[in-house]
């Protein structure tokens, strides 16, 4: 897991939508979270990464009431990115939810949505598609206003599960 890193310069000169928001970016390519956390690093915002479900539900319960928005791959080891919206749309995490797969169908969409995900991408995505779609997401959840997680920031975290049973493929996907 790869810890809290400072913003990064905004790639424009105007403040970037993303400036100052905590993304949690979760798939199993490291590659392609070295790159996407650069991307939204240079957008201004902080990012952190995991290359697993077990990873992403442990930043979950560390940074509850902190995360703005959650990117996360589908196919991962020993389980899926729907074990990250099951515990998302179970607790009192309240930011937006972008998946992305290389597999898709109208099964897994038609889960994902039902799931609560805000946005479902095909891999391979062009980098600014994507900062334009986690912008986007980004200004829907600003816009409600003070988010209700963080309203309830002096609550302990409410997940469906724990981080060893996402290591133990918990949701049974």
């Amino acid at each position: 897991m790869n810890m809290l890193s400072p913003p990064g310069l905004p790639s424009s000169k105007s403040k970037s939508s993303l400036m100052g928001k905590l993304i949690l970016l979760v798939d199993q390519d490291k590659a392609l979270l070295a790159t996407l956390s650069r991307e939204l690093r240079r957008e201004g915002a902080r990012v952190l990464s995991g290359g697993s479900v077990s990873e992403a539900i442990t930043c979950l319960s560390m940074n509850y009431g902190s995360l703005d928005l959650v990117l996360t791959g589908m196919r991962m080891p020993v389980s899926s990115g729907k074990c990250i919206l099951s515990a998302i749309k179970g607790s009192d995490v309240d930011g937006p939810v972008i998946v992305m797969s290389a597999i898709v169908s109208d099964e897994v969409r038609g889960a994902c949505a039902a799931l609560g995900a805000f946005a479902f991408l095909e891999k391979p995505v062009q980098t600014a598609t994507l900062i334009g779609i986690v912008r986007r997401a980004a200004v829907t959840c600003s816009s409600k206003g003070e988010r209700s997680v963080r309203a309830a920031a002096s609550r302990p975290p409410r997940l469906p599960f724990s981080a060893n049973e996402a290591q133990d493929g918990c949701c049974g996907i």
